[in-house]
């Protein structure tokens, strides 16, 4: 079984061309020495008043929504999540690969 807790503290806008909402989309998978893909489920967020969420069926876990106003602007976000892969522990665990996904989503 391996864990991983993921803190999303801050965001800096470098280079963003387009005011508005944005928010970080993050998925987890192990890719074992064979080439089988594991996804990892996420199982904790934030307490309920944040808006940030998971979906079930995607295994996926998305930030809370922040507006994006000027270049170098560093905007808080405090967000966590947890993801859970279950691992089988061989001889080739430490050849295995652990993939994260952050998707940048403008609304």
């Amino acid at each position: 079984m391996l864990d991983v807790a993921l803190l999303f503290q801050d965001f800096r806008n470098i280079d963003l061309y387009y005011q508005g909402h944005y928010h970080l989309k993050v998925s987890l998978s192990h890719l074992d020495p064979a080439g089988r893909v594991t996804q990892g489920m996420p199982y904790y967020a934030q307490p309920e008043n944040s808006q940030s969420h998971i979906d079930d069926k995607a295994m996926t876990f998305s930030t809370r929504s922040f507006n994006v106003r000027f270049c170098e602007e560093e905007i808080e976000i405090d967000d966590m999540v947890h993801f859970r892969v279950e691992v089988p522990v061989t001889k080739d665990s430490l050849a295995s690969e652990v993939l994260m996904t952050v998707v940048l989503l403008f609304k």
